[in-house]
């Protein structure tokens, strides 16, 4: 199985329109990367944590590009193009969740028996704070179970680190450090333990209305809808069927402690103040 306690890498948050979405995080307070392109069809920015993690906004800009690809994907892979754009079929928001990797050949193998797909490597160009491009790749091995259809899962090597995480985009107005935080809502937590345990390396732990998955200072955090109004102030489950909901991140500014996902495309976030 895969090595225990892995850390949340990112959050990928599908969009139907990038520029719209990245004027409500910048609203909150979060600096974004300039706009990304990957080569199938989709485009990205991005808000990188100071504690090595991020968030990914992603849209489909060049539907003719992803449509194009997705007919030459093998049908044994996971599509990661495909998948998200399924996946805006049904709602904006919080479409897969991203875990610490350093051996995708590993993990693919790790996954075989969760429904794991071949490692899958690609690399893009980065704009720096200079303005000037820079290679960056990584390698992922994805996992997905039957019955979370609206929940990609993957690990993410991060191959050129140095040209990836750069200081100038690590610092936010909103002050988020890290992501503290993931969860993921459904009528019946008890039935993705399995397939969750398998793919975090971690082991359920009981919580109020669900389980939690401990991820070294982070965690992913399985609840019935009841729990969101604990967990979100004013948050409403309105999406069928279990599906990533929100964040929690961690803060080191005061400030406003809960946006709504009408607020952030479709997640909820709660801030850790001090």
């Amino acid at each position: 199985m895969p090595t225990r306690q892995r850390a949340i890498d990112h959050i990928v948050i599908t969009v139907p329109d990038l520029a719209a979405a990245a004027a409500a995080y910048e609203a909150l307070g979060f600096v974004l990367t300039p706009t990304a392109q990957h080569p199938w069809g989709t485009a990205n920015r991005l808000a990188l944590f100071a504690g090595r993690c991020f968030l990914e906004i992603l849209e489909i800009d060049r539907p003719e590009v992803l449509e194009a690809h997705i007919a030459r994907q093998p049908a044994e892979d996971f599509d990661f193009g495909g998948f998200n754009k399924r996946y805006l079929e049904e709602r904006q928001g919080a479409s897969m969740l991203v875990l610490t990797g350093n051996d995708s050949r590993a993990d693919a193998a790790a996954y075989a028996a969760l429904g794991g797909h071949a490692p899958f490597d690609f690399e893009r160009f980065a704009t720096q704070p200079d303005g000037s491009q820079r290679r960056v790749a990584f390698s992922l091995a994805f996992a997905s179970d039957p019955s979370l259809p609206l929940c990609g899962f993957f690990t993410c090597h991060n191959l050129e680190p140095d040209s990836f995480w750069k200081p100038e985009y690590q610092m936010h107005g909103n002050g988020a450090q890290t992501i503290r935080q993931a969860v993921l809502v459904s009528d019946t937590p008890e039935v993705h333990t399995p397939f969750l345990s398998g793919f975090t390396g971690a082991d359920p732990e009981p919580r109020t209305e669900g389980f939690a998955f401990p991820l070294g200072e982070q965690e992913l955090l399985v609840v019935r809808p009841e729990a969101i109004p604990d967990l979100f102030r004013g948050a409403t489950v309105t999406v069928k069927g279990p599906h990533l909901l929100g964040l929690k991140l961690a803060s080191d500014k005061p400030g406003p402690t809960i946006s709504l996902p009408s607020q952030a495309a479709g997640v909820a976030l709660a801030w850790d103040r001090p």
